[in-house]
């Protein structure tokens, strides 16, 4: 068989690292973001491999900080506290009234681990700005608690 030529090399073996994974979680994803990370710079520079590597470990740190994030939101919270979820979720609709629907929206995705470039994707902001109003956004709530 010949010799693929770089990066496609890199590529074919984070492929057959992927098709072992019999589970989705943070090394898959990691894996994902370095064959995108290829796939992305084909039309410039070809990415040396320590890069690739960089982006995959980057990927999988990113995914384990989004598990640790939603982990409390498996817990079947609201079955064993029903009082607690019951005034939580009166909180949340006041607050959801008071921010709107697109300042909500953006609450939301970041409560549920999206990314800010994520988040700027779906909306056309910029990240930066993004941060920039969940910030403003929580510091207010944070001072009417």
């Amino acid at each position: 068989m010949a010799e693929l030529p770089h990066p496609w090399a890199i590529y074919a073996r984070l492929q057959n690292n992927l098709r072992r994974e019999y589970q989705v979680g943070d090394r898959s994803w990691g894996i994902e973001a370095g064959m995108d990370h290829i796939l992305e710079s084909v039309s410039g520079a070809m990415p040396a491999e320590d890069d690739v590597n960089k982006v995959i470990a980057t990927g999988r740190r990113r995914e384990r900080h989004r598990v640790a994030r939603r982990d409390p939101l498996l817990d079947d919270y609201a079955t064993a506290h029903p009082d607690g979820a019951l005034t939580a979720r009166s909180e949340l609709a006041v607050i959801q009234r008071e921010v709107g629907d697109r300042n909500w929206d953006l609450l939301a995705a970041v409560g549920v681990g999206s990314s800010y470039k994520d988040i700027s994707a779906a909306t056309s902001l910029p990240p930066g700005l993004i941060r920039v109003k969940v910030t403003r956004l929580r510091a207010t709530f944070a001072r009417a608690a």
